[in-house]
């Protein structure tokens, strides 16, 4: 009879996320990106709610109701700036790791910028 083998410690700690997962070889595939329309609804929904009590409190405190295109104005915009920041900085991600977003794959050798090689 063999004694049980004992579990192999785990790390313990979070992983540091590889920078290339969140790559993007173009803008279109950036903003549509899972990663980025998750984030833009989390922005558009958290900036969007308080943009509207700002702008729009006092009517919804005298029991009226704004008008629905100010309000879907003001989650828009919010949205479309964290969607942009966020693809944009995938873009430059994937232009510093040379991954391609629909492989996954990075070329053999990645060129240092600063020194050529």
């Amino acid at each position: 009879m063999t004694a049980p083998s004992a579990p192999e410690p785990s790390t313990p700690g979070p992983s540091t996320p590889d920078p290339g997962a969140f790559a993007a070889t173009t803008f279109g595939q950036a903003l549509r990106c899972p990663v980025t329309v998750r984030r833009a609804l989390k922005v558009s929904g958290v900036v969007g709610t308080l943009l509207v009590l700002i702008n729009q409190g006092d009517l919804l405190l005298a029991g009226m109701a704004p008008p629905l295109w100010k309000i879907l104005l003001t989650y828009l915009v919010p949205y479309s700036v964290s969607s942009y920041s966020t693809a944009v900085f995938m873009v430059e991600i994937g232009r510093q790791t040379g991954q391609d977003v629909k492989t996954g794959h990075r070329p053999a050798v990645i060129e240092d910028r600063e020194t050529g090689a």
